[in-house]
């Protein structure tokens, strides 16, 4: 017999009819996941913190994938490069941009 964490609703005593317990909570997420259960299910904040750490899960998912991938290294030093890219491209831009609103001739505007 495992022994898996089941999250439970503050407003019901008992666990209802249907419950799942495929997925245990865990790491980040999980972690987030016991805040939200600690709240009502009238307050927002719980539903929010939900949706947080569903979003936290994907990510939480996608390093898994990538840490047992054989191809890890690769995709990192891929993720590296694009992300070092986009930074130096925007930059790029916007130093561009000042640069060319210096060298707009003023504007005469009448009295």
């Amino acid at each position: 017999a495992q022994h898996v964490e089941v999250l439970q609703s503050v407003e019901y005593p008992q666990r209802t009819p249907v419950f799942g317990s495929a997925c245990p909570p865990s790491g980040l997420s999980g972690m987030l996941r016991r805040v939200a259960f600690k709240r009502s299910e009238n307050d927002m904040r719980h539903w929010m913190t939900l949706l947080l750490a569903d979003r936290v899960n994907v990510v939480e998912g996608l390093f898994e994938d990538m840490r047992k991938s054989p191809r890890a290294p690769m995709i990192a030093a891929l993720s590296v490069a694009t992300i070092a890219g986009v930074y130096l491209m925007t930059r790029q831009r916007s130093t561009d941009d000042l640069a060319f609103e210096s060298l707009e001739p003023p504007t005469n505007t009448p009295s």
